[in-house]
């Protein structure tokens, strides 16, 4: 199951970790009442028509799908780590299984802080159109795939940040609350109440 945790302010480019105890830990919730995303796990079979996977796709919309493989010694290795590792986001929601290895994903809060999810084979997100993000490899970790799922044709497009001015971000804003600034930040108490 995927565990969650805020990063501690330490630098924008600092991919480092460390493991917070389980009190730190955020539950499903948190995760989505501060960020939008949405976490499942799904036993991992040979089934292409799980049917928890079906009724995802069929309830997002599903109509593409492909599978990417991040290894390391494979010619496009550095870059696939440089890209997805670039904080960016998508027009489109951005649907991730993990079949196999450990990775993260890091997402940012209204606030300008990251949630780091810690992802584990069989896990699977959907992370929604506009939320700014990267994967970042686990340390230790050279291996990963993945199956990534698309409601458009259009398929993987990232926007680096900044792109506020992107239509999905200022959807995602709007989505996320009324007390949700232009700027993207959120003021009410509930939100307030878990940082």
């Amino acid at each position: 199951m995927v565990r969650a945790w805020y990063l501690e302010p330490t630098g924008d480019n600092d991919l480092s970790v460390s493991v917070p105890g389980d009190e730190q830990l955020l539950n499903q919730e948190e995760v989505t009442t501060t960020t939008g995303v949405r976490i499942y796990h799904i036993t991992i079979s040979r089934n292409p028509n799980d049917p928890v996977l079906h009724k995802l796709k069929q309830d997002i919309g599903i109509r593409y799908e492909d599978v990417i493989v991040i290894k390391e010694g494979k010619p496009e290795y550095r870059n696939q780590v440089r890209v997805f590792g670039t904080e960016h986001l998508h027009p489109d929601d951005e649907i991730r299984w993990l079949e196999t290895g450990v990775t993260y994903y890091d997402v940012r809060t209204l606030d300008d802080g990251w949630v780091r999810l810690e992802l584990s084979k069989g896990d699977l997100i959907v992370l929604p159109a506009g939320l700014y993000h990267r994967l970042v490899l686990a340390p230790g970790k050279t291996y990963l795939k993945m199956r990534r799922y698309f409601a458009s044709e259009s398929r993987w497009a990232g926007h680096r940040r900044p792109a506020d001015d992107h239509p999905a971000r200022r959807k995602y804003l709007a989505a996320m609350g009324p007390e949700v600034a232009v700027e993207g930040m959120r003021t009410d108490h509930a939100y307030r109440r878990l940082h």
